[in-house]
């Protein structure tokens, strides 16, 4: 196609990308500014690519075809847009740890280690606290929800140590 034929369905099917998503910013209200920005222009971006490429293949007699199926593509571009939102960057919330991940998981692995020398839980917690230089009750929360820091290997140590307690 030509290359000023080819600006013209671009024209239009940026136009009727922009009534698509112009509603769906009002209406799914917990977007911020950055996930808006990225509906508008990172996904326009692509599908501009895609149908850049696609339309240099495309004859010239195709205009038509291709401008009046523009006409009627609201409906399929609208679910195209819903099913691509899942993909946006989610905004996760909450503050960012002190310690990056690693150093929190080896000192959970290390209270599971201290935790069988010590008398309580809470002087295991200290005394790794102050080898990693963590506050004793940041480290304390961050045993509480070691969960979702375990790997495979402190998941034996934390298994083996409830076993320990118990005997």
């Amino acid at each position: 196609m030509r290359p000023e034929l080819r600006r013209k369905v671009l024209a239009k099917l940026k136009q009727v990308y922009a009534e698509i998503v112009s509603p769906l910013e009002l209406v799914i209200t917990t977007l911020t500014e950055d996930q808006k920005k990225s509906i508008r222009e990172d996904f326009w971006r692509d599908q501009r690519k895609r149908a850049d490429k696609e339309l240099s293949t495309k004859p010239d007699s195709e205009f038509g075809t291709i401008m009046d199926d523009l006409d009627s593509a609201p409906p399929a571009m609208q679910k195209l847009v819903k099913e691509s939102l899942r993909y946006v960057k989610k905004n996760r919330g909450g503050r960012p740890p002190d310690f990056p991940l690693e150093i929190r998981r080896n000192a959970i692995r290390d209270i599971g280690h201290e935790y069988p020398q010590c008398d309580s839980l809470r002087q295991a917690i200290e005394l790794v606290a102050i080898r990693y230089g963590m506050k004793p009750d940041y480290l304390g929360k961050v045993w509480k929800n070691r969960r979702r820091l375990r790997t495979i290997d402190s998941v034996s140590v934390v298994g083996t140590l409830h076993e320990s307690k118990r005997k």
